[in-house]
């Protein structure tokens, strides 16, 4: 069985800050929640034909909002939507044998997730095995080198 965590959160989800429910919209119409975002005067400024009514809530009908976690020191992770995920993630990693890691560089500024994986790793019997698919220069400095970097906070002996 193969899990896939988005600790970060999805561009193609909603929140509803009313009733602290989360919606999900097929990836096609990723481009149609640009006005989601917006506050109704860029929405105008950007999209002055639009007609397109915001998304709301089907549960209580207020706005429907987008949260991403973006990779910075400051994050708001806090909310609902990331709670239920980071705790999913984390009861997934202490299951798993074997974690995957695609396209995520393990970058400084996301020390708190850096803390979950090795919170978990250090607290399982067997170390899980670790994989790593990115494109990279092994060439790179350290500090740019994303295999190096998973090598040097894993232990080179399970990356």
């Amino acid at each position: 069985k193969l899990l896939i965590a988005k600790i970060h959160g999805s561009i193609n989800w909603l929140y509803c800050d009313c009733c602290r429910r989360t919606f999900s919209v097929p990836i096609t119409q990723v481009p149609l929640l640009a006005l989601q975002v917006l506050n109704p005067e860029q929405a105008r400024d950007l999209y002055p034909s639009s007609k397109r009514p915001r998304l709301s809530c089907p549960s209580c009908s207020a706005d429907l909002g987008v949260r991403l976690a973006t990779f910075s020191y400051q994050k708001a992770l806090r909310t609902p939507t990331f709670e239920s995920s980071w705790l999913e993630a984390e009861k997934a990693l202490r299951l798993a044998r074997k974690w995957v890691f695609i396209g995520y560089s393990l970058p400084p500024a996301d020390f708190e997730f850096k803390y979950l994986l090795k919170r978990v790793a250090l607290s399982m019997k067997q170390r899980p095995e670790i994989t790593v698919v990115t494109v990279d220069d092994l060439k790179q400095p350290d500090d740019l080198s994303t295999v190096k970097r998973y090598k040097r906070f894993f232990g080179e002996c399970g990356v």
